[in-house]
């Protein structure tokens, strides 16, 4: 009967050791989750804007040869308004998937209709083949560029500039 006993309260443990263990994966699994919600975007799957910057910084401070491409979804918000949100966001979904699937180097999703790629080598040709978009490729340069800031607003004024004259209001 000792022994009974002993093997039942050893079941008991065992049950609520189990149960503990099975509600700790649960939350291990939550906050990956929350993580994952936070640093990729939900349309697209690609890194959002915080891990751009801490990437661009740290090849960056590590005077890595790189090339920053920016990408602009071109006329979002004229298929926002004329064609729906939902073909706003297949939109964005596609060049996300587009980037993630043919682009060497790492993408991401910096604002509503700006992509971010950060590569080792300056890509040719692959982004002519999508429609609807203006991008621009700036190489690191450590004698010109001092700071991310001052390569980043180089490669952001470059892409200002060729939207200007592709929508001709230069």
């Amino acid at each position: 009967m000792f022994d009974k006993e002993i093997t039942k309260g050893k079941l008991m443990e065992d049950k609520e050791l189990r149960n503990e263990i099975l509600l700790q994966k649960e939350e291990i699994t939550y906050l990956k989750r929350m993580v994952d919600k936070y640093r990729y975007d939900n349309l697209t799957g690609l890194k959002l804007r915080t891990d751009f910057e801490d990437d661009f910084f740290k090849r960056f401070q590590d005077r890595e040869k790189f090339c920053l491409i920016l990408i602009d979804l071109d006329k979002l918000k004229d298929i926002n308004t004329n064609l729906g949100y939902i073909e706003g966001d297949k939109a964005i979904r596609s060049v996300g998937h587009y980037l993630s699937d043919n682009i060497k180097g790492e993408c991401y999703r910096i604002g509503g209709d700006e992509f971010a790629v950060i590569s080792y080598n300056c890509i040719k040709g692959c982004l002519d083949k999508l429609n609807n978009i203006s991008y621009v490729k700036v190489k690191s340069d450590y004698k010109k560029h001092t700071a991310t800031k001052c390569m980043f607003e180089e490669a952001d004024e470059l892409l200002h500039k060729i939207k200007e004259e592709k929508n001709g209001t230069k």
